[in-house]
This record gives C-alpha cells, sequence and structure tokens, in this order.
C-alpha cells in the first residue's frame, strides 16, 4: 500500500515553474527585442518612400495596359485607333518605290566581333541598343570596347565593333523606345518586305569618310539602291533619313558623284537615275546645339539620368570619375563634329534678333540685320504648325510649297 502511494506521488509531481530558474525574464527580454526589431523595420527612409512609388506606378501602369487590352474595342462607342498603314491599305494603296532608311545618330546598334578578355562571350552581343545590360554588368569595360583609336578614328588594336545589320539595327533603340519599328510595320501594311525595303545601318561613331574606309558603307549602300532599282521593276528609291543620317545621306550624294578612287564614280547623273525622293526627318543640317555639351561636359547624354535619378552618377560604380569616364569615350567620337552647329549668327541669331521673329507672312523684313529683305505669302510656305493632308502632300510633289519652320 505504501509502494502505491509513493508510485502515486511520483505520476503526479506538480511541474516546476520556469520562473524559480529564471527563464520568464529570458522570455520576456526576448519578446522585447523582438518588438523593437520591428518598430525599426517600420521606420522608412526617404529611398524606401521612393522603391514603393515606383513599384505603385509600374504596378498601376501594367494593370492600366492589361485593362485597355482585355476591353473590347465597342465599349462605350470606343473605337480602336487605326493605325495609318492599315487605313491605307483599305484605301488600296499599295507599295510602289522601294525604300531606304538611314538611321541617326546613337539610334543604331552596335555588335561585337572581337574584343579583349573581360568580354568573354559577348561574340555578336550587343554592346549599343538592346536594355544596355552590359553597362551594369562590366561597365569599364563596355566604356573600352565603345571607345575609338584618338589618331587613326577607328577601332583600337584587338577591338572590334560593328553594326548591326539588317531591319532589326534600328527598329528598336531599348525596351519601350522605338525608333523606326512603327514605320516599318505600317509600311509592312501596304506590301513592303525585304526586297524592297532596306535599312542603311552604319557605325554611328565614326566620321563620313572612315565609315567607308573601314566598312565600305558608303559603297554598300551605292550597290543596295542599284539593285533595288533592278529588282523592284526599275522604279527610282525614296530614301527617308533622320536626324543625322539626313547629312550623312547629303554627304553620300556628293561621295557617289565624285570620280573614285576619293569617291563612288557613279557621275553626275547617278542621284537622277535611282533616287525618286529624300524625304528627312528631323534633320539636321544645321547642326545641333547639344554636340558642344556633348564635347565640353557630356551634359546631353547624361541629361536623361539627372532627370530621373540625379544622385546616381555621384556615385562610385564607374570609380570617382563617372563623368570623366563618359566624356573621354564621347570624344572619341568624330561623328559628334558633323553635328557642330553651322550658320553662324545668319541663322542661330545673337543678343540683338531671334529666328522667330522673322515668323510672320506678308511683311518685308531684313534677314539677320542683312540689307536683304523678304516677302514672304503664308500661301507658299508650309510651316510645321500646319496639319499634314493628302493636298498638302500633293503640293509638295509639284514644288509649288515650300516646308520649312522660320522662313529663310
Amino acid at each position: 500500500m505504501v509502494s502505491i502511494w509513493r508510485l502515486k506521488k511520483l505520476c503526479f509531481v506538480e511541474p516546476v515553474k520556469s520562473s524559480s530558474f529564471g527563464f520568464q525574464s529570458i522570455e520576456v527580454e526576448r519578446k522585447r527585442e523582438k518588438k523593437k526589431r520591428k518598430r525599426q523595420c517600420k521606420e522608412w527612409r526617404c529611398i524606401d518612400y521612393c522603391f514603393w512609388m515606383i513599384g505603385y506606378m509600374c504596378t498601376t501602369w501594367w494593370f492600366l495596359s492589361l485593362l485597355y487590352g482585355c476591353l473590347p474595342a465597342t465599349l462605350l462607342s470606343f473605337e480602336a485607333p487605326v493605325s495609318p498603314g492599315v487605313r491605307l491599305s483599305r484605301e488600296g494603296v499599295t507599295a510602289l518605290h522601294p525604300v531606304v532608311l538611314v538611321p541617326g545618330i546613337v539610334t543604331g546598334g552596335l555588335e561585337l566581333w572581337e574584343g579583349r578578355s573581360c568580354a568573354e562571350g559577348l561574340f555578336r552581343k550587343r554592346l549599343w541598343g538592346d536594355g544596355f545590360a552590359q553597362i551594369l554588368k562590366r561597365p569599364l569595360c563596355w566604356l573600352e570596347h565603345l571607345s575609338l583609336h584618338e589618331e587613326t578614328g577607328v577601332d583600337p588594336p584587338g577591338i572590334r565593333v560593328r553594326a548591326v545589320p539588317g531591319l532589326v539595327a534600328a527598329d528598336n533603340f531599348a525596351s519601350g523606345y522605338l525608333v523606326w519599328a512603327d514605320l516599318i510595320e505600317n509600311l509592312a501594311r501596304i506590301g513592303y518586305e525585304g526586297k524592297n525595303l532596306f535599312m542603311a545601318a552604319y557605325d554611328w561613331r565614326l566620321s563620313f569618310q572612315n565609315t567607308e574606309i573601314r566598312d565600305q558603307a558608303l559603297s554598300r549602300l551605292k550597290s543596295n539602291i542599284e539593285l533595288m532599282f533592278v529588282t523592284n521593276g526599275y522604279k527610282k528609291v525614296v530614301v527617308i533619313p533622320q536626324s543625322m543620317g539626313a547629312i550623312y545621306f547629303l554627304h553620300f550624294l556628293k561621295w557617289v558623284e565624285t570620280p573614285p578612287p576619293m569617291g563612288g564614280g557613279g557621275g553626275p547623273d547617278w542621284c537622277n537615275k535611282y533616287i525618286k525622293a529624300i524625304m528627312n526627318i528631323s534633320p539636321a543640317f544645321l547642326g545641333a546645339p547639344k554636340a558642344i555639351s556633348d564635347i565640353f561636359s557630356t551634359e546631353g547624354n547624361v541629361a536623361f539620368v539627372r532627370a530621373v535619378a540625379s544622385g546616381i552618377l555621384n556615385f562610385d560604380y564607374l570609380g570617382r570619375q563617372t563623368l570623366d569616364h563618359v566624356m573621354r569615350v564621347c570624344r572619341t567620337w568624330d561623328s559628334i563634329i558633323s553635328l557642330m552647329p553651322k550658320g553662324g549668327e545668319t541663322i542661330w541669331a545673337d543678343l540683338d534678333w531671334f529666328p522667330e521673329q522673322w515668323n510672320n507672312c506678308d511683311q518685308e523684313s531684313s534677314w539677320g540685320g542683312n540689307s536683304a529683305t523678304f516677302n514672304l505669302s503664308c500661301e507658299t510656305v508650309w510651316t510645321d504648325y500646319d496639319d499634314m493632308s493628302r493636298e498638302s502632300i500633293r503640293k509638295v510633289t509639284k514644288k509649288s510649297s515650300l516646308y520649312c519652320k522660320n522662313s529663310f
């Protein structure tokens, strides 16, 4: 009986409280530390708010884009926009003359064919255009391969960077930044394809003459225009240059008529035989003031970075001289010299007058302080502020209208 009673005591012993050993105080301290950590995590910094705002904007944009794509076109009498190519196709417009596209500066893609050891695995990968992923992965190596030799004006020894060939060279400059993609798509709607649509890709870093010396770009452009002329029923070619491409094609027109070895040897009648028309898109015939800042401070190249994130250029990602690296690369590009402003005070004005004040029609006014006067009529001048229509295009083709922004 005594043994049974002892067994019950052993089985029903009251558990020892942890407080007797000091465990309770330790648990309380741990809970307090967890609360402090939670409070510290809830204290947001300025950069946290910035990233949150960016994520909120991206999510909202993605949601609205998805909603726009899912909604029917007939909802609330909403009509989906019709592209010009579709509209012209419905009207029965078809491809007639072959078209040559000439891209401008920085819009054409550049790919690597030979490089240093730091560029291992980048054979025929784009160094310029298509996202610029290599800037973040290997910035100094990327800048080294995009630089040109200071004396020869071409690639340094051991490096070969070439222009991406074909229509993909300048259709999309980067993600979300379309260049020629919309125009190519609309031209395809009315029947254009590879046999009558050509992209005259060239290395926009080089001087115009060096594109012929190193890559024979001018000779290949001449051959392609002649080939498209023959293979499309002897129809003349329509050329569409953009930005610096207008200056580049103007250089080509002079080069093709010049006798060899300095020129293409096409003769004085080559342009009249093969070229139907030239439609310039934002041509830089008078240069661009931004080219000056690109040479002295590279402000034009980093302006978009300053606008988006003003502090990113102060990081030590490229070292302590981030702008010096970019400036050194830009100064090796000879093409920037071709964009230097031309015309002097006659075009760019001075402290006493500006070109816009002479933009009134039916007025006699001196131009740039010169003694010559101009009597212009609004009926003969087609400005950028006028709407483009079929009738205005016909006037231009008949040479009865002058396209200009300023009256000179």
